[in-house]
């Protein structure tokens, strides 16, 4: 359940968003154009400051949700940890092993002084955490980190607690939902990278007969059910290394190593998201803005308008127009520009939820997801701005889960290790009836 400062800050949006119309419905064909100036600067300093407002929920937001899952793992390590005591004794002595050994502490050891540093209770809990998995996260950009250190803040000595420092500040960057259940792609999860077929049929060329009583049905081949495939294999992806001091883990005040995962799972995410958006299919996975099927064109090459938008609905077919998964999906500018477009009847396409209520904002009463690694409207003429329809439709073949190694003689030398993750995923849309896009003038 959110804070009561959450649920304040999500109130505060909505007082903003009703103030931010009520100075825009003051602008009127009669209005002197100096007024209209004014209106305008007043409007779109609401709506700056609803942004800012929205951007400090949504960090607590997340925030609330990690300590939410802190305590549920603080809760379940108490609760296992009194199910692994061992019963007293009859004699009544304590059992100075009723405990078995911390996860974290154990994975701690392990990360600072290898396997052989285990005792044999301590290796088997380590099996917990050396079938080189990381949670079933995001996925960022391939880039090799700078080595981490224990003086300088930069590079990680503001973790080194002089008394107890129970966090870390980083810096965070939306990228977008193609890896995310919400996002609405269907995913698939193997065991193996053998390609994977997906069957697909295309019928909708063809309809029933009527035929006179004691006739025989048609047997020509233009009657026939084509049936195909598309092939999902499983590229990897690599986050780059990160060197980290083994004084960093012996001596710091958080949980460095959720840190790291967190890290590695991130910088998958952005390159993830982004061959999962915008992938040629040639040698990576066939992403869903390229995959997707033309819907309508604008008639500016830097701008769109509410007509526009509306085409592109009715482009796809109503079979694709009703679902979960149905949705628009665009870039933050773009979703900027169309939060100020109206319809005919002067109601804003773009309309704030209620929190209270459990409603999300919506795009022409339809849900939306913003994806960063999508054109934005300033990207030139033909750039594919807002894609509409089934998401359910885009298939994401994941190779297991994201994956990582700890390479220690690698940099033995300067007493660091190395920390590098990867994943194997694939992308594919199958039906390309069920999503088309906007594009811009060429």
């Amino acid at each position: 359940m959110p804070s009561q400062q959450l649920t304040e800050l999500r109130e505060r949006q909505e007082q903003l968003v009703t103030e931010a119309r009520s100075v825009f419905d003051q602008i009127t064909d009669d209005t002197p154009d100096n007024e209209v100036s004014d209106l305008e600067s007043r409007h779109d300093d609401i709506m700056a400051e609803r942004d800012r407002v929205q951007a400090r929920a949504d960090r607590l937001e997340r925030l609330e949700e990690a300590e939410a899952e802190r305590e549920e793992r603080e809760f379940l390590a108490r609760d296992e940890e009194r199910r692994n005591r061992r019963p007293t004794p009859p004699n009544g002595e304590a059992d100075t092993e009723s405990v078995s050994p911390d996860v974290s502490e154990v994975f701690r050891r392990y990360v600072s002084y290898g396997f052989a540093a285990l005792d044999d209770e301590q290796r088997s809990v380590a099996g917990q955490f050396l079938s080189a998995q990381v949670p079933d996260a995001v996925l960022q950009d391939a880039n090799e980190a700078r080595s981490q250190g224990t003086v300088n803040d930069a590079a990680g000595g503001a973790t080194i607690p002089e008394l107890f420092l129970p966090d870390l500040t980083r810096a965070m960057e939306a990228y977008g939902p193609m890896l995310e259940s919400e996002g609405g792609a269907r995913f698939i999860n193997t065991g193996g990278g053998n390609p994977l077929q997906w069957p697909t049929v295309d019928d909708t060329g063809n309809e029933g007969q009527q035929r006179a009583e004691n006739t025989a049905s048609p047997t020509d081949d233009s009657e026939d059910v084509a049936f195909g495939s598309k092939s999902l294999d499983a590229y990897v992806h690599r986050s780059g290394v990160i060197r980290v001091p083994i004084e960093l883990f012996q001596d710091t005040g958080i949980n460095l190593q959720q840190v790291l995962n967190d890290l590695l799972a991130e910088r998958l995410g952005r390159s993830g998201n982004r061959a999962l958006t915008v992938g040629t299919g040639a040698d990576q996975p066939n992403g869903i803005v390229t995959a997707s099927s033309a819907g309508t064109v604008a008639a500016a090459n830097n701008s769109i308008t509410y007509d526009e938008v509306i085409d592109l609905e009715h482009s796809v077919d109503p079979a694709y127009r009703n679902g979960p998964n149905v949705k628009y999906q665009l870039h933050d500018t773009t979703l900027q520009a169309i939060r100020k477009l109206k319809d005919g009847q002067g109601n804003y396409l773009w309309q704030e939820g209620n929190v209270r209520a459990g409603i999300p904002a919506t795009m022409n009463g339809r849900r939306y997801s913003i994806n960063q690694h999508m054109a934005e409207l300033d990207s030139g003429g033909s750039s594919r701005v807002i894609l509409f329809g089934d998401h359910s439709k885009y298939i994401v073949r994941r190779v297991q889960n994201i994956s990582f190694i700890i390479m220690r003689e690698r940099f033995a030398e300067f007493l660091q290790q190395g920390w590098l993750a990867w994943m194997r995923f694939d992308g594919e849309l199958t039906d390309t009836r069920a999503i088309k896009h906007l594009a811009l003038a060429p």
